[in-house]
């Protein structure tokens, strides 16, 4: 348990051991904002990546170089966004929980030690409503957005034009199957939001919570093995292919993901149980 408890910080971008040294960054406010400011972060470095670069490229003009540059700084930053969503939509809903009361004194469900009065409450949901709104719904809407807008005219592109499309916008979708592109990425973000509702809003001593998590992360696993979402490693020659076939069969996204989700779904239905039959006992 400890181990979990350890490992589940890190996962939602808490970091224990340096709470002694930053005592103000690990009150319930400061956490949040880290929380929030920590994709902000992680797009400056790209931004000051790019600058770097484009100065560089002035004194030595490389437009294959540029073009790298820019595939990989909007790769760089889907992927700061998308890997900090899970965390910062848990964490907002369960802030915009609504309060619940103990004999007319309201607090807050995620952390009951601060009531709905208090000038920390106050703060926390400032912050929350602005995630809410530019992280929350807002990084999805532009991804949805982008996608209806400019991925069905990819097909009817000029290759120049296909090119530069998916130089800004191939990180959403240049890592599946083509018959996958138009969606996947979607179903992900989807995925993770409903997790986060599923964990912020619904009661942890609720079996509804246990159940909802279990069903959306086996959906998730059999959707994965139905479709096959990724793609395979190319390979140049046919001997090279049938060298890579073993290996490709059991160590692609493809399997493996489907694997992890299988194995988070039991661990919690494990975690969820045990926990209860240490609590049943207790109380009779």
């Amino acid at each position: 348990m400890a181990a979990q408890n350890y490992l589940s910080s890190y996962w939602n971008l808490y970091f224990p051991s340096i709470s002694c040294d930053l005592p103000s960054l690990f009150t319930p406010v400061g956490k949040f904002a880290f929380l929030l400011l920590l994709p902000v972060v992680c797009l400056a470095v790209v931004g000051l990546y790019f600058v770097v670069m484009w100065i560089i490229d002035k004194f030595r003009p490389n437009e294959r170089r540029m073009e790298n540059v820019h595939f990989k700084c909007r790769q760089s930053t889907f992927f700061c966004l998308n890997f900090s969503y899970f965390p910062i939509v848990k964490q907002t809903l369960s802030i915009l929980r609504p309060c619940h009361s103990d004999q007319n004194v309201f607090y807050m469900p995620s952390s009951p030690w601060i009531e709905c009065t208090s000038h920390t409450y106050s703060k926390l949901t400032v912050l929350g409503i602005f995630s809410a709104v530019f992280y929350v719904t807002g990084f999805p809407l532009v991804v949805i957005s982008l996608m209806i807008y400019f991925f069905p005219k990819r097909s009817f592109m000029r290759p120049e034009d296909r090119k530069r499309l998916d130089v800004w916008l191939g990180p959403v979708y240049l890592s599946y199957k083509p018959k996958c592109q138009s969606y996947f990425e979607v179903f992900m973000l989807l995925r993770r939001l409903i997790l986060a509702i599923a964990l912020s809003m619904i009661s942890s001593s609720s079996t509804l919570q246990t159940f909802v998590v279990w069903l959306v992360l086996m959906q998730s696993a059999i959707t994965h093995l139905c479709l096959q979402p990724y793609k395979g490693r190319s390979a140049a020659t046919a001997r090279e292919m049938r060298k890579r076939r073993i290996l490709e069969c059991t160590l692609t996204e493809n399997v493996i993901e489907p694997v992890v989700l299988v194995v988070l779904s039991m661990s919690f239905m494990v975690l969820r149980f045990a926990t209860m039959a240490i609590v049943v006992p207790w109380q009779l």
